[in-house]
């Protein structure tokens, strides 16, 4: 028998959906989500509907439409080309909440449930921090899907056998030593990918997006590894990368002028509306209407080359 459907909340969706964000908020134990998780409290109250969270929940039951092509009926797990198998993420909340309904998601809820457990059991196991061969561990992008992975492996978690239980709790560990130990350097395995350091991406490219990657890939084992001797060397990590990410600066273009500009806001003479405008502080400049497309009213330095980028851009 199925675990408990639950009433669910649209913030409650979202964190689940949003995988390793979702991770840091969830409670620090190891099983899944308990009951008193749910806004709306637990089963068996009556509760207000939530339209948004309905909404989200009723389109994700007619996606399982699409993620049932994912299937491989000859192996008997959902497919690991192009990380298929990260459907059980989606599968995972409407086992376990919500009320599933089988005919708008085109597959019984048993069956659902069996493929979705089948494909936990398969992944834990060939993933090479368990020391399987098939997935895992490399920064870019198996931890995305990794995250997704062990993210419906602890809403099933009640559901898990022993053996696969341990191989998630040891990819969750493992991730998090592994990407500990690279520093600030770049993952091996990743090919080209790296988010230039601590000092991120400063000419077209942030590289926010990178370094997120190395947050990700330490934000569940501060979750859900609560007793590791490592943990506080993790949230360090986790921490620096996380602000460093935040508060990237904002990047430069090699075409950018060497001039200062400031942007103001104010009633444009003769008319009532507000608007915003781009300045240089050189008197000596001659300013003209932007061929960039921007709004009314933003200008540009006549010296500036016809395709580069302004400060408005």
């Amino acid at each position: 028998m199925g675990p408990t459907s639950l009433p669910l909340g649209r913030r409650r969706l979202l964190q689940i959906l949003g995988a390793s964000g979702a991770a840091v908020s969830l409670p620090l134990g190891a099983g899944a989500l308990p009951a008193a998780a749910s806004p709306h409290g637990t089963a068996g109250e009556s509760a207000p509907e939530d339209e948004v969270a309905a909404t989200y929940y009723r389109v994700l039951l007619r996606h399982t439409r699409w993620s049932e092509t994912q299937w491989d009926e000859a192996r008997g797990i959902y497919t690991d080309k192009s990380f298929g198998f990260a459907v059980v993420l989606g599968h995972a909340v409407l086992l376990t909440r919500g009320s599933y309904d089988a005919e708008l998601a085109g597959v019984d809820r048993d069956t659902l449930r069996r493929r979705t457990l089948a494909t936990l059991r398969h992944f834990a196991a060939s993933n090479r921090l368990t020391g399987g061969t098939q997935w895992g561990r490399t920064l870019f992008f198996d931890t995305t899907f990794q995250s997704y992975f062990v993210l419906a492996a602890r809403l099933l978690w009640d559901e898990l056998d022993a053996q696969t239980r341990s191989l998630v709790d040891t990819i969750v560990r493992e991730q998090a030593a592994y990407t500990h130990a690279l520093g600030t350097g770049d993952d091996p395995a990743s090919g080209s990918w790296t988010p230039n350091g601590p000092a991120g991406g400063h000419v077209g490219d942030t590289k926010l997006e990178e370094m997120g990657i190395y947050a990700q890939a330490l934000a569940p084992a501060l979750a859900w590894a609560p007793d590791d001797r490592r943990r506080a060397e993790w949230a360090v990590g986790y921490g620096a990368w996380s602000r460093n990410e935040a508060a990237c600066r904002r990047p430069t273009w090699p075409t950018r002028p060497a001039w200062t500009a400031f942007r103001w806001r104010g009633t444009q003479p003769g008319t009532s509306t507000t608007r915003s405008s781009w300045r240089t502080t050189a008197p000596s400049a001659r300013i003209t209407r932007r061929s960039c497309g921007g709004p009314r009213g933003a200008t540009r330095r006549t010296s500036w080359p016809r395709r580069s980028r302004c400060p408005r851009c």
